[in-house]
């Protein structure tokens, strides 16, 4: 950009910044670990990549990778809040998440995410990862919406990496 009149903050796909929520892991206004839910597979795995697997509270039915959170969701602690296409609004509620991450290709997360705003739960929506770029792009917004933004640069860095290997 051209100066610091003509910035313009990181939004999600939805439309709503995702910057100051977090840093390194810690919620931004209380000090505290974060405790994140998240509503599909692949968002699961984007959140887990850029090191938030430990701040990973609930999630959807169908997320078991990687491993870990399998092993989390038999040892309760991770919550299976709903399928993917059924996330159930007061199973997170109850959770008292931070951030709630949704992908934003289903109609229904992004509802979720109006409905979860309202009760004052921050969501971050995530694009639909339908090529290579929208990857990236969700890798960085959910890493930055953490406090994670290093992590972001090389987990970007790396896949790129090994897909101009391939």
């Amino acid at each position: 950009c051209s100066g610091v009149d003509s910035m313009v903050p990181g939004s999600d796909c939805d439309g709503f910044t995702y910057y100051d929520y977090a840093d390194d892991g810690m919620d931004a206004v209380t000090g505290r670990q974060l405790r994140v839910v998240t509503l599909a597979p692949s968002v699961t795995e984007t959140v887990a990549a850029v090191g938030g697997i430990d701040l990973i509270v609930g999630c959807d039915l169908y997320s078991d990778h990687p491993q870990e959170i399998q092993d989390r969701k038999d040892d309760g602690t991770i919550t299976v809040i709903g399928g993917y296409t059924d996330p159930n609004f007061e199973w997170i509620v109850k959770l008292e998440p931070d951030i709630v991450f949704c992908d934003g290709g289903t109609g229904q997360h992004v509802t979720m995410a109006d409905k979860l705003r309202k009760a004052g739960i921050d969501c971050v929506v995530l694009s639909e990862a339908v090529d290579i770029s929208a990857m990236y792009d969700n890798l960085w917004i959910s890493a930055s919406a953490l406090g994670f933004s290093e992590n972001a640069n090389s987990v970007i860095g790396a896949l790129s990496k090994t897909i101009k290997d391939v």
